[in-house]
């Protein structure tokens, strides 16, 4: 009399225990530029860019956060993916491809002029002088 519902809820507790929400990961993305960037895809078709109202766009040292969830089954796509994300000086068509740093399995980093930046070794980035460039480039 008693052994179904103790059976079922032990069926309950044990099937509570098991992972159902996938894994989420994060990234940013930063514009080191001096110039607002939009923010584009190559798996969206260009017409849509120039008829869309609802552009991304990023303005100098500005950044924004993304979401998104890890698949294992997925994860070569999902960096593939990733390297068709490139950004356009706005009003302009010129692709320039974010350089990508991936500081792990679930934190992305995404910069735009990562030539005027710096990593800080904690997964985030900087902004560095410009003198400090200069003297970069000349050693």
């Amino acid at each position: 009399m008693f052994q179904r519902p103790i059976s079922i809820g032990l069926l309950f507790l044990m099937t509570s225990c098991l992972p159902f929400d996938p894994l989420e990961g994060g990234g940013v993305v930063y514009n080191f530029c001096e110039y607002p960037i939009e923010w584009r895809s190559d798996n969206i078709p260009e017409h849509y860019y120039k008829n869309n109202q609802h552009k991304k766009i990023i303005y100098p040292n500005e950044t924004k956060y993304i979401s998104f969830i890890i698949q294992d089954n997925l994860v070569e796509e999902q960096n593939e993916d990733r390297k068709k994300l490139y950004f356009v000086r706005s009003k302009s068509n010129v692709k320039n491809r974010f350089y990508i740093d991936e500081y792990s399995q679930f934190r992305i980093n995404l910069i735009a002029c990562h030539e005027n930046a710096k990593p800080t070794g904690d997964g985030n980035w900087v902004k560095t002088n410009s003198s400090e460039n200069l003297k970069n480039i000349e050693e």
